[in-house]
């Protein structure tokens, strides 16, 4: 994927060389919290800057279902309300997707657009 850089800031620059250097599975998967804490950036920029790399067609926002006990991906999730119970397959913990409760357990996540490298020159 080619990109203009003089349109980013450095710290979005830094972002996108980091999801240049992931894994094809990485890129689909990316985390708010992983960003932060790979890049040393607060959270709270780290989510500005995934959600402008979005909003300039980079990157694609999704939400998943997160295991309330050990924190692994249960599924992904559409704005839709869902409805029933949901089993982690890595522990066995179950979440109850029609409480209130369900919402602590939906994590934003961002995937690449598309998986070929990013042009930063």
């Amino acid at each position: 994927m080619q990109t203009n850089h003089d349109t980013f800031s450095k710290r979005e620059e830094a972002v996108l060389q980091y999801i240049d250097g992931l894994t094809d599975t990485a890129k689909q998967t990316i985390s708010i919290s992983r960003v932060a804490t790979r890049l040393n950036y607060d959270y709270l920029e780290s989510a500005a800057i995934l959600s402008s790399l979005a909003d300039a067609g980079i990157l694609t926002q999704y939400d998943v279902l997160c295991c309330p006990e050990c924190g692994c991906i249960i599924k992904r999730v559409d704005g839709a309300e869902e409805t029933g119970t949901e089993q982690c397959v890595h522990c066995d913990a179950q979440v109850d997707m029609s409480g209130e409760g369900c919402l602590d357990c939906i994590e934003v996540r961002y995937a690449l657009v598309k998986t070929d490298s990013l042009d930063l020159s």
